[in-house]
């Protein structure tokens, strides 16, 4: 056995001091056939823990970072890491970040495997890197945590340069929470989303709001029961961020408030009262997709005359998508103003017939029909020409069509005899009488 091999075998010596001066021994003769040694050693593993004392500190002293690496790789698989491993953890987190940066990069892919394998104990190392003010190396250090996750104090770390004063830390510090993935971090978000509400605009505050509301989505999505942390309050101070020059934002905040579901209804209808047609559009679309997602909820109802108020509207993108919210809450009481604009809103007939399939009772189609005699004895004073009349005809009689369709299913339900349910009076004046008109060609 020569020199190199018996200094290799203390290293695995239970006595510390044996230990480290071995390792200063092999240190100062290096070359190759230490390094293999080395590697040898941590493959095969050791139940030796203070290993982790001397090897990496080997590897880091030969100024080879590719054994460096190999060698925490290779105990990382074959020993337990604990926290008591720092020099180790330490000497390869030094390293993420720097070579090129790049996520790509199969030696910075590497390091962030071995530091995933290494677990929890290199938390704390990582976290010292989001303060760098270096992006590259925090995006490495976000990779890691991602996958191996943050003990409560450090989370409150991240939480506290979150609602700091330095920008960097502010956009490190959203994307840490996105990467976490936990429900806790949303209350954090949204205050500083209402703090970033409350700023003056500036590039770097709209960004942050940008970018928070896109974390609170990303965490939303992936998450179950988010109202329990998303009330009143954050739908709120969503509905402010509906009112950014970012399509995106608003597009991403409207999504957020359907998950957060009805208790966001009073935001969104004052939303629909604000000076910018794209927010009204948003208010309404987030409406629209609350009521397809809670059908039947009494909250709705309050949104439908604000709604009522919004087919008015001068974009017609805003009409439109207040056409389609009434459709899906189904409320009778929105038939007549749809029919009276069946020449404005290209899908007030398509909303209008969405409304009759959620008619549960003959009760709701009598009031349908009130509501569209009314509607359409109003559009006829307002047609301009016959031809337009003539085009509004076409799309009440198929709509009475729909009706009597649905009368008959909810006959056939009951087990009533169609000849038993009342038809529209002969030579009646009116609707039914356009009805007749248009049948007859």
């Amino acid at each position: 056995m020569d020199e190199v091999e018996i200094l290799i075998a203390q290293l695995d010596n239970s006595d510390e001091g044996v230990m480290k001066k071995a390792a200063e021994t092999l240190v100062k003769i290096g070359g190759a056939k230490v390094i293999q040694a080395l590697l040898a050693i941590a493959e095969k593993g050791s139940n030796n823990e203070k290993l982790w004392l001397v090897i990496p500190s080997i590897a880091e002293m030969i100024c080879d970072d590719d054994c460096c690496v190999r060698t925490i790789e290779a105990i990382a698989k074959n020993s337990p890491v604990g926290y008591e491993s720092e020099r180790a953890i330490r000497t390869l987190v030094e390293r993420i970040g720097w070579q090129r940066g790049q996520l790509e990069d199969w030696e910075e892919k590497r390091r962030i495997n071995v530091l995933v394998a290494i677990g929890r104990p290199a938390a704390p190392f990582l976290i010292k890197i989001l303060k760098e003010h270096n992006w590259l190396r925090a995006k490495s250090a976000l990779s890691v945590i991602e996958r191996i996750g943050v003990s409560e104090n450090e989370f409150l770390e991240i939480a506290g340069m979150l609602a700091g004063t330095d920008w960097d830390h502010k956009f490190v510090a959203v994307e840490a929470m996105a990467v976490i993935r936990d429900q806790k971090a949303l209350p954090h978000l949204v205050a500083e989303l209402n703090n970033a509400n409350k700023r003056a605009s500036g590039e770097e505050n709209e960004l942050v709001r940008k970018e928070i509301v896109k974390s609170i989505k990303s965490i939303c999505k992936e998450s179950a029961g988010v109202e329990t942390f998303m009330g009143p309050y954050a739908a709120g101070v969503l509905a402010e961020a509906l009112k950014g020059d970012d399509w995106e934002m608003r597009s991403w905040a409207a999504e957020i408030i359907v998950k957060i579901g009805a208790v966001a209804i009073p935001q969104l209808i004052e939303a629909l009262k604000d000076g910018n047609a794209s927010v009204r559009c948003t208010a309404a679309m987030a409406l629209k997709n609350i009521a397809k997602a809670n059908p039947g909820n009494a909250e709705l109802l309050t949104a439908v005359f604000p709604l009522i108020d919004e087919l008015n509207d001068g974009d017609s993108n805003a009409r439109s998508w207040a056409a389609g919210a009434l459709g899906k809450i189904g409320d009778i009481r929105a038939v007549q103003p749809l029919i009276e604009r069946l020449d404005r809103i290209e899908c007030a007939e398509l909303v209008a017939s969405e409304i009759i399939v959620r008619c549960k009772t003959t009760q709701h189609l009598e009031d349908f029909e009130i509501g569209l005699k009314k509607g359409y004895d109003n559009l006829k004073k307002s047609a301009k020409t016959s031809e337009l009349l003539f085009r509004i005809q076409i799309k009440i009689s198929r709509l009475m069509t729909e009706v009597a369709k649905k009368r008959d299913e909810l006959a056939q339900d009951k087990g009533i005899l169609l000849s038993d349910i009342p038809k529209p009076p002969k030579g009646g004046k009116g609707i039914y009488q356009a009805t007749r008109v248009m049948r007859n060609g």
